[in-house]
């Protein structure tokens, strides 16, 4: 272990690392300084190269703009010419669609003519199209570009339209952008357009001309920035090694003269500026100074030590005598707790005893309080129960007097109902005499009203109208006399019905007094039963009484048991907790033998340490020695 810590780690140099840390930092900033202008050179090239291309849109869209301008001056000469001279409209028309077909602009700039209702009438690329309508005329991507045509030129500016469409002698379609505006006379919409493509050529030559220009500034930027970085890596290590490293070669060098040379704690760094290294330089002497004066009195109070360790080395052994003597009365002690201990656990056995005969008493009580608690209880529950019948036969009493009395009214009520039928039916041989009497009337009405009718046949004809007469009497007379035989019929079933009802009446008055004497006999029964009910709630009240009181008895004697328990349980727990105390005191001595034992083992153990003790002083004071603490 010695060897590894004295063995010196590969050490790389400070100066190197904090060359390598700022040439890296100064690349990486070079790198994001480089990086930034490409960022920003490709994005200013990307918006010229836009706007460059804009321009050119724009440039192109003033000259078909102006051509399709130029045309339709051109038509407007001709046919304010061709008017003057006499010609028809039609042959207007077809002169200057022939002086159109011939005008060119540029390598292929041509222009096509189209009506407002969408048929052509001029395009020098496929004239065999010339006459046909072609509103639906589409490209290749769907768009009706015709009809965009005609009607973006029907305005009065005109207007511009993105299409596809062959270049002349070939059968790819490319962008392309158009211009129509109208030539009203005519309804006419005139219109060219350039490809789209010839811009792309022009913006793609400026474009590779950008680049390479690009490309230099780019080369240009990238040497600068290894020149500057170069430069201040040189200049950034030279003063990194100036300011920063040299304070700590310093300070290496000192500790290197205290651990390797001869020990010299008085060396001190020079302080220079302001910053963390100062502070740095400033620490480390403050350090040795402390290391210095501590060196200085761990010399100074080494003899001192060496005389305490041979005190200590004496009083050690003074101290192995007297733990000695202490043991030797602890043994007596413990052997006199020993035999207190059997006394305790006597006595406690004897509680026991007592405690366990006081709670076969108590649980004997227990039971017998329960036993009587449940006599209580079924008792009380007879006595509740006697109340309760008595009450129910107290009500089927009154329900019983109820029922007498209402069977003497229904039997009064059947009585003057038999009186009532007897009179109805009095009456009603009064009504069939009646009846009868209204039958022969209406039979002899009957037999007028015919001797009438013959009366007035023998008339003739003065006598129609007593003729009708008569036969109206004739045919009252019959329905009367059907009505008093249905009266006399209706009046005889009520005699029979009335007859019966009085039969039955007498029958149910029989009943009725057969129900009112049975009323009478219940009605006495349920009174001698609620005469015993009584007398046997109060037998049952007295005998509840007497089983109160020896409930009382037992309550009080279970009390008594309870609280000679609890004394008796107190009075173990006092003689378990004594003889608790009687062994944690026997064990402590035996405890305390023991530690004695070991205190003077470990007095043995110390005073030899003393000894080894007082040589490693006077080693220590040795190498102390050997420091320089003291300056020149």
């Amino acid at each position: 272990m010695h060897q590894n810590q004295n063995r010196k780690p590969h050490i790389r140099s400070l100066k190197v690392k904090m060359g390598i840390a700022s040439i890296s930092i100064l690349i990486g900033v070079a790198t994001l300084y480089t990086t930034a202008a490409f960022v920003i050179l490709t994005g200013l090239q990307k918006t010229k190269l836009s706007a460059e291309r804009n321009i050119l849109l724009s440039d192109y869209d003033m000259r078909i703009k102006g051509q399709v301008e130029n045309a339709i001056s051109l038509i407007r000469t001709y046919d304010e010419l061709y008017q003057k001279e006499g010609l028809s409209a039609e042959e207007r028309q077809k002169n200057v669609k022939e002086l159109v077909r011939g005008q060119r602009y540029d390598t292929d700039g041509y222009f096509w003519i189209d009506t407002f209702d969408g048929v052509n009438v001029l395009l020098p690329p496929k004239p065999e199209t010339e006459g046909t309508n072609r509103l639906d005329w589409k490209d290749e991507d769907g768009k009706p570009m015709v009809k965009e045509f005609i009607e973006i030129g029907k305005t009065a500016n005109g207007g511009f339209v993105d299409f596809k469409y062959p270049k002349m002698g070939s059968d790819k379609p490319q962008p392309k952008r158009s211009y129509t505006a109208p030539y009203q006379p005519f309804n006419w919409v005139i219109g060219t357009g350039n490809y789209v493509d010839d811009i792309d050529a022009i913006i793609f030559e400026q474009e590779q001309e950008e680049k390479a220009e690009f490309k230099r500034i780019i080369s240009f930027l990238i040497f600068m920035s290894l020149i500057i970085v170069i430069i201040s890596c040189v200049i950034l290590v030279a003063v990194t090694i100036r300011r920063f490293v040299q304070p700590v070669i310093d300070i290496t060098q000192k500790l290197k003269d205290i651990s390797e040379g001869e020990g010299d704690l008085t060396a001190q760094l020079k302080l220079k500026g302001d910053d963390e290294i100062t502070l740095l330089c400033s620490y480390f002497n403050r350090t040795i100074e402390k290391i210095c004066i501590a060196i200085k009195n761990v010399r100074d109070n080494s003899a001192e030590m060496k005389n305490l360790g041979e005190q200590l080395a004496s009083s050690t052994s003074s101290a192995a005598s007297a733990i000695n003597e202490i043991s030797a009365n602890i043994d007596g002690v413990k052997k006199q707790t020993l035999s207190q201990s059997a006394g305790v656990t006597e006595t406690s056995a004897n509680i026991d005893a007592i405690l366990k005969g006081l709670k076969n008493l108590d649980d004997s009580i227990s039971a017998q309080a329960a036993s009587v608690a449940e006599s209580t209880a079924s008792i009380e529950e007879m006595v509740s129960n006697i109340d309760s019948v008595t009450k129910t036969v107290e009500k089927t009493n009154d329900s019983i007097n109820a029922l007498t009395n209402s069977t003497s009214e229904g039997r009064k009520t059947m009585i003057e109902t038999n009186k009532i039928a007897q009179k109805v039916m009095q009456d009603s041989s009064m009504l069939i005499d009646a009846s009868n009497v209204i039958h022969d009337i209406s039979s002899q009405t009957n037999l007028l009203a015919m001797n009438a009718a013959i009366e007035a046949a023998h008339a003739g004809e003065s006598g129609k109208g007593f003729a009708v007469v008569a036969e109206e009497i004739r045919k009252l007379a019959e329905a009367t006399s059907e009505k008093s035989k249905t009266i006399t019929q209706t009046l005889k079933n009520l005699g029979n019905d009335i007859s019966t009802l009085s039969t039955s009446s007498s029958k149910i008055d029989v009943k009725f007094s057969e129900i009112f004497d049975s009323c009478t006999e219940v009605g006495e029964l349920s009174n001698n039963v609620i005469r015993a009910m009584e007398e046997q709630r109060n037998g049952s009240k007295e005998i509840l009484i007497a089983i109160r009181e020896i409930n009382s008895v037992t309550t009080s004697v279970k009390n008594s048991s309870a609280e000679m328990i609890y004394g008796s349980q107190e009075i173990a727990k006092e003689m378990n907790r004594l003889e608790s105390l009687t062994q944690v005191l026997s064990d402590s001595m035996g405890e305390m033998s023991v530690g004695a034992q070991q205190i003077n083992d470990a007095l043995q153990d110390i005073n030899s340490l003393s000894h080894d003790n007082k040589e490693s002083i006077s080693s220590m004071r040795n190498e102390v020695m050997k420091f320089k603490v003291e300056r020149e």
